[in-house]
């Protein structure tokens, strides 16, 4: 199956996606030196956004329904909870049913983005990431028991990376970028 994130009740629950079996590369800026450059990944497909810290490309956490379509990143939004509407990302094309790629709440705007097939933080996290690369790259990750591993998100300490992992593979399946503050999830 692939796909993001389950519709029912608005819940956080993942839908496992595999690997998209991407070599990643490592992540430099489009323009560095420029404030506002976007991480991309430096690898056969330069032009994939980073994940993080603000947001997926130019589509940012925060953003209101308007501002999200405009961005030429979601190709729908999706009827869920009272409080918020899935996002659909054009960058994912096939998904589960029922299952979105993001949320956007209709109090604080672009609340989760799920990051799209190849798709890796700046620091080099993505699906197919060991949870040891995972630790070394955000030592202050916080594991729970009613939750998966999350991190605040260096850059950005209004929002936290969360992440799904396979126990058996110990590998990740599921990278997201969430708002502290929303209402679309638990």
């Amino acid at each position: 199956a692939s796909g993001g994130t389950d519709l029912t009740s608005c819940a956080s629950r993942q839908s496992v996606r595999p690997a998209s079996g991407g070599t990643g590369g490592s992540v430099t800026s489009q323009d560095q030196g420029e404030p506002g450059s976007i991480p991309t990944m430096s690898s056969a497909n330069a032009s994939i956004p980073a994940l993080g810290p603000m947001g997926f490309g130019p589509l940012k956490l925060g953003m209101t329904s308007p501002q999200a379509l405009a961005t030429g990143v979601v190709s729908a939004l999706v009827k869920a909870a009272s409080t918020c509407q899935g996002i659909d990302l054009m960058a994912i094309t096939s998904r589960s049913p029922g299952s979105v790629d993001g949320y956007l709440s209709s109090k604080y705007g672009v609340v989760l983005i799920e990051a799209a097939p190849g798709v890796r933080t700046p620091e080099g996290i993505g699906v197919g990431s060991t949870m040891s690369s995972v630790q070394a790259a955000y030592p202050g990750l916080i594991t729970g028991q009613d939750r998966g591993p999350y991190v605040r998100v260096p850059g950005n300490s209004a929002a936290y990376y969360s992440f799904s992992y396979d126990p058996a593979t110990n590998k990740v399946v599921d990278v997201s970028l969430r708002a502290s503050d929303q209402d679309c999830f638990e």
